[in-house]
Parts: C-alpha cells; structure tokens; sequence
C-alpha cells in the first residue's frame, strides 16, 4: 500500500529486534512518511538498538531518516532476560550488517520527541513498539506532550492471556513498568495498545517467508535471514513454523493499513510493585475510558506485510 498523501508524520520509537526491523521494513516500503526513528533499552541495549535501526536503513537505501539513541530503564535492568534467545545477541538473529551512517547528532530521542511535537503538532504519529522509558521521559519534562501530538500506538500488554517473559507480563511493560504506568496515566489525545492477545494471532508462517524471498532482492533475502532466527527462538510455541508479528501488526494498525474491528475503550493500570505480577497491565472498562485496547482487525497482518513488500519491491 502507498501513502496516501496525508499530512500525517510517523515516528518510530523502537528495540530492534527482529520483529522490529520487519517493522521497519514494512513501513519503509509502504513509503510512511517517517520523520525519525528512536531507540530504548529493551531486547538491545539503547546504544545497540540505535546502531541497528542505522545499519537497517542503510539496509534498504533509507539513511536520510535521521536515528536518535534513547535512554534505558532508570535501574539499569530489564526484566526479560531472554531476549537475546529470542533475538540474538546483536538483536538481529546474530547477522552483521554493514554500518550506517555513524553521526546521529547530539540530540536523545526524548529531546528528539520534544522537537518533533514543536514542529508537527498533532500531524506526529508515535509507534511504540519497545519500552515506554523515552515517552516517561518526556512526559515527566511536558506532561501536557500527550495532548500536543496526533496518537501513540503502543504494541504492549498483555489483558485477557498470560504474559510473555513471565505469567502475569508482556515484554516492553515488563522492562519498564514505572514508565508504562506513567504513560497510560497521562492524557493523550488517543492512545491505543496493540496487546500480544492479538499479535500472536497473526502468524508469519514458513510459506509466507518463502513469499517474500521469492521477490529475489538482496535486501529482503538479508531481512529473512534475520528473521530464521525467530522461527528457531518460537521452536517450543510454534515448532519453528510461525512466528508472531507483534510489531509489524501494531504498525499497520497506526498507519491505518489494517482496521480496528473490535476494541475496548477504558483505564489501563500497570502494576509496579515488586513482585511476580509487577508490569501486569489491566483494563477496566469505562465509558469515558481514553485509551483503546485493540481486539481484532479486519485482514491478517501477513498478507498486509507480504502484499506491501511485493508492490514496492517487485
């Protein structure tokens, strides 16, 4: 799908990770008007994360997005330690791409956030797909930064199924608790979270990776390569046939690509206590409730990934 001219502007607040990076992909061929791209702490460290979301725009011809380097979790840790299982040490399935541009300016991503919202107002769209700690950030610098922008995708939480590093806790609120519970208590002019209770609904199988290198271009042969890596990560879950597209799906729903069938809106609370249910996320359901938690959508987010590769690629 081709952007459709808008006036909108994206930002991608991101851990690459492979889930990331096809992502990033994704919204690189759909040519989204991308005005930057930050990173957090969460399955890399910030720095790493900000190397690799370079090396990958350089990937695919698209060094001109300028890459902020954001800032990890105040206590220095994170609860999911296994994602370098799950990612590889590098956060790319263990393959070594060519550096990008090395001059990422002096600006965080946070300062980087602050800027954009001066310049675009509510035309700027944030994608969330790795820890809240640079969006806790701003916000305790500019707690009104929620109502000044257009929306925030969060692909985060876990409501109605277990958590994904531990039984109550979905990876990105589970690195970060404190900076999830600030951002869902905050006003935001719409914020909506795209939960794993429906990411790992939407499989990418072995067949559509097969789909996407048939294309027969370098770049996407380099991108299933990293991705083989999540296949064997998902070998208990899905006997490394699928993986789930938890990025690329919260992605397509904030560019619009896939419709919100059902949702519900309501009061999101993070629990922060230390303990085994800290960065459990809850919803209650309110009828004045300004944050909406996204249920099911209208087409599969491997098609959308593979139709949108195909038409820029082919």
């Amino acid at each position: 799908m081709m952007y459709d001219g808008d006036s909108r502007v994206f930002f991608l607040d991101c851990d690459p990770g492979i889930d990331d990076a096809l992502a990033l992909a994704y919204l690189l061929a759909r040519r989204t008007p991308l005005v930057g791209v930050g990173s957090v702490a969460g399955n890399v460290d910030a720095a790493r994360g900000a190397e690799n979301a370079r090396r990958l725009l350089r990937l695919f011809d698209r060094g001109d997005i300028p890459v902020s380097v954001g800032i990890d979790a105040p206590d220095g840790a994170h609860v999911d330690d296994t994602a370098a299982s799950f990612h590889g040490r590098n956060g790319l399935g263990g393959v070594s791409l060519p550096p990008g541009l090395d001059d990422v300016g002096s600006s965080s991503t946070p300062d980087t956030l602050r800027s954009l919202a001066r310049t675009y107002g509510d035309r700027l769209h944030i994608i969330a797909t790795g820890p809240l700690t640079n969006l806790a950030q701003v916000l305790a610098d500019d707690p009104d930064f929620g109502n000044r922008v257009g929306s925030m995708t969060v692909m985060g939480g876990a409501f109605s199924v277990p958590g994904n590093v531990t039984p109550w806790a979905e990876a990105n609120i589970a690195s970060d608790p404190t900076a999830a519970a600030l951002v869902v208590q905050s006003d935001w002019n719409r914020l909506t979270f795209v939960p794993i209770d429906l990411t790992y609904t939407h499989l990418f199988s072995r067949k559509d990776q097969t789909a996407v290198r048939d294309l027969d271009r370098p770049e996407l042969e380099t991108l299933c390569h990293i991705v083989d890596f999540y296949y064997n990560a998902y070998q208990d879950r899905f006997l490394g046939r699928y993986i789930p597209l938890h990025d690329p799906l919260a992605a397509a729903v904030a560019v619009g690509d896939v419709v919100v069938e059902t949702a519900t809106r309501g009061q999101v609370t993070v629990c922060v206590d230390r303990g085994e249910r800290r960065g459990q996320t809850t919803l209650s359901h309110t009828t004045d409730g300004k944050i909406t938690v996204v249920s099911t959508v209208d087409r599969q987010c491997a098609r959308v990934l593979i139709d949108t590769l195909a038409a820029h690629w082919r």
